[in-house]
């Protein structure tokens, strides 16, 4: 309820937009320390998938984008916190899985992160804020995506091509309590070659791989 609250009050009275100041002056007190608990978690040594995910709250949806955000979660991508000032490039990267940074350096920093796709415009306007920090504040669960194989397919000439594939884990943390939750494993890889672009159809073959690893152990997950 309390990030409902915020959410609402992140525009001023009266229609006017407020200031970066002000939005993330009310954001602050609850992303913060779902944050510091995030910190806490991704600093020590990362544990095992378990195989199952048991939540103590409600079903993970990711979080939609703008100031009428839905949601409760949030992917992310273990490199990204290797610098927080920028998301690491990633060509396999999907919807709600460039938001975690962004929540970082608003809430602690009043700036934006450097974009995955190569936008270097960290000075956030208002407008900025009001799409970003309204999904920060409804983060409870974080899906750490880690890889621990990673090849690109190749194209070798223009009817053969080397295939690409993944090892990863998913880890599920709770910033309510900073807990783990639980974790699974997946593996994806190219497709038969069709004539397909070959980033887009690993892309899309990685996010399926991960989708239906998540919907196994929560079959109620919403991740887009």
């Amino acid at each position: 309820m309390r990030s409902l609250v915020v959410t609402a009050t992140l525009v001023a009275c009266h229609g006017q937009q407020a200031t970066v100041d002000e939005q993330v002056a009310k954001a602050k007190p609850i992303v913060e320390p779902r944050l510091a608990r995030f910190d806490n978690f991704i600093k020590e040594p990362l544990p095992e998938p378990t195989g199952t995910i048991k939540l103590d709250g409600p079903p993970i949806q990711v979080v939609s984008f703008g100031p009428d955000a839905k949601g409760n979660a949030a992917v992310a991508f273990r490199e990204d916190f290797k610098d927080l000032t920028g998301y690491a490039s990633n060509p396999v990267r999907w919807y709600g899985a460039d938001i975690l940074d962004d929540c970082y350096m608003l809430v602690r920093n009043k700036q934006l992160a450097t974009h995955w796709n190569g936008n270097k415009n960290t000075s956030p306007f208002p407008s900025d804020a009001q799409n970003h920090l309204p999904r920060c504040t409804l983060i409870r669960y974080v899906l750490l995506v880690d890889f621990k194989a990673f090849e690109l397919p190749k194209e070798i000439d223009k009817q053969h091509f080397a295939g690409g594939g993944v090892t990863a884990n998913v880890l599920v943390v709770d910033l309510d309590t900073g807990k783990y939750a639980g974790g699974v494993s997946f593996t994806a890889g190219s497709s038969d070659w069709s004539g397909k672009d070959l980033e887009y159809d690993f892309r899309n073959n990685v996010f399926k791989a991960f989708e239906a690893a998540i919907q196994k152990a929560l079959p109620d997950a919403r991740l887009l």
